[in-house]
C-alpha cells in the first residue's frame, strides 16, 4: 500500500493529475510509473517533483500537455484542458478520456503530411547547414530515433515488428573505417558505409514492407 504523502505535497500538481487521468479519481489514482511512461519522463523525476524535490519545468509541462491535453494553470494552482477554443475549462477524466481517443486516431492523410512535414525539416536542415556540421547533424538524428525506437517501440509493439525495427535500424546505421600510415602517422584513408547498400534507390517504404531495391528483405533478419 502506498504510503500518504506528506501534508505539504498532498496537491502537488503531477499528483493531482494521477487522479484526473484515473477512472476512479481520488479514490485510486494511476500509479507513478503509468503517469511516467504516458508523458514520457523517467519516474525517478515524476516521483522527484511529487516530493517536492525537483521543479515542474517547461519541458515537462509541455509534455504533459501534449499527452494528455492538460495545462499547468499556476495562478489556479489546477490543471485546465488545453485544447478547447474559447475559454479553458477545467481538466477532468472525461476530457482525458476524449483527448486521449482522439491522439490514437491518426487517418492516412494525417499520416502522409506529417512524414512529408518531417522529410522537408530533415532536408532544410542537411541543405541549408555548412557541410562541416554534416556529421554532428546525422549523428544527432540517428541517437534521436535510435532513443525513439529503444523508448517507444520496445515493449509496445508485437516480437516480430520489433525484431524488423531493430534489423532496419542496425542496417541502416552510418559507420565509417580508416586507415593509419604508420611511416607518416596520417590517416591515410577514412570511409564512410552503411550496412545496407542502397545502390541508386533510397529505402521506400510500403506499407510493413520496405523495398531498398537491393533484394534485401528487412522483414527477415539476417
Amino acid at each position: 500500500m502506498a504510503r500518504p504523502p506528506r501534508p505539504e505535497n498532498a496537491d502537488n500538481a503531477l499528483r493531482q493529475l494521477r487522479a484526473l487521468t484515473s477512472a476512479q479519481g481520488e479514490k485510486l489514482r494511476i500509479p507513478q510509473p503509468q503517469l511516467a511512461r504516458a508523458i514520457g519522463v523517467p519516474v525517478s523525476t515524476l516521483r522527484g517533483i511529487e516530493a517536492n524535490q525537483r521543479k515542474l519545468n517547461a519541458d515537462i509541462l509541455e509534455k504533459v500537455e501534449l499527452h494528455t491535453g492538460a495545462y499547468w494553470d499556476e495562478d489556479e494552482k489546477r490543471w485546465m484542458f488545453a485544447r478547447l477554443e474559447g475559454r479553458p475549462v477545467r481538466f477532468n477524466y472525461r476530457l482525458y478520456e476524449q483527448y486521449d481517443k482522439m491522439m490514437k486516431e491518426v487517418s492516412p492523410d494525417m499520416r502522409d503530411q506529417d512524414l512529408l512535414a518531417i522529410k522537408l525539416r530533415v532536408d532544410a536542415l542537411f541543405g541549408l547547414l555548412p557541410a562541416r556540421l554534416w556529421l554532428v547533424l546525422l549523428n544527432r538524428i540517428q541517437n534521436l530515433l535510435d532513443d525513439c525506437r529503444r523508448e517507444l517501440a520496445e515493449g509496445l509493439i508485437d516480437d516480430g515488428s520489433a525484431a524488423r525495427l531493430r534489423f532496419i535500424f542496425d542496417m541502416t546505421k552510418s559507420g565509417f573505417t580508416f586507415t593509419f600510415d604508420r611511416k607518416t602517422k596520417n590517416v591515410d584513408q577514412f570511409k564512410r558505409f552503411y550496412p545496407l547498400r542502397f545502390e541508386q534507390q533510397p529505402p521506400k517504404i510500403e506499407s510493413k514492407r520496405i523495398a531498398f531495391g537491393s533484394g534485401l528483405d528487412p522483414l527477415t533478419p539476417h
